[in-house]
């Protein structure tokens, strides 16, 4: 009776090893994936410094890493966010076609995933193609889109740089009133968010 209990305690044990390192695999490869997400966040965040000083070159870089990261790891909000971050290039580039088919493809992502606040963003950034492209119809519907998505979202910000970018479409398209209107009141949600880059770019437009 010995023996066997011998045996079975034995087996336990040995059963207890394998979990407890099966446990201690899991736990290993969860940190790797946490820091490979962290990574991606990171190459973003970089990018965007860069972009901001005009290192299109340097930013291009970091947001194919961290497209190249996320898309290994998973990551699909960083896989959008960075798709998203390259159409902004290809549109500072004047490459319109390329940049609509990168905000395209983001926005299919977060539209998967239902990251809502990112469809907002990409559909802000279409509306500026559509406005490049003179297509002020289809700049109008996507920026107001855009618009609500934000407000259900209670993003006061993300729904300023819509109204702000209606004002655009409605210039562009000769509606001065309307743009007056839309510069307006993208305005004053700025102020009123302290959002002083967005206030000074409704200035200007006015």
């Amino acid at each position: 009776m010995r023996a066997m209990n011998f045996w079975v305690n034995k087996k336990t044990a040995i059963l207890l090893i394998v979990a407890l390192g099966l446990v201690a695999a899991c736990g290993r490869r969860s940190h790797v994936i946490v820091e490979a997400h962290r990574d991606v966040k990171s190459f973003n965040m970089r990018g965007n410094e860069l972009f901001y000083r005009g290192d299109y070159a340097g930013a291009a870089r970091n947001y194919d890493r961290a497209r190249l990261l996320a898309r290994r790891v998973d990551d699909r909000p960083g896989e959008a966010e960075s798709i998203n971050n390259l159409g902004q290039l290809y549109l500072v580039a004047k490459d319109y076609d390329a940049a609509k088919d990168k905000f395209d493809q983001a926005y299919a992502i977060n539209q998967e995933i239902g990251n809502r606040q990112g469809m907002a963003a990409n559909l802000n950034n279409l509306g500026s193609v559509y406005i490049e492209f003179g297509d002020f119809d289809s700049a109008m519907q996507v920026l107001d889109q855009a618009r609500k998505i934000s407000r259900q979202e209670h993003d006061s910000l993300s729904e300023a740089v819509a109204i702000n970018n209606m004002g655009l479409a409605a210039m562009e398209s000769g509606d001065l009133k309307l743009a007056e209107d839309r510069f307006l009141k993208a305005l004053r949600m700025a102020l009123d968010l302290k959002r002083h880059r967005l206030a000074a770019a409704c200035l200007q437009n006015l």
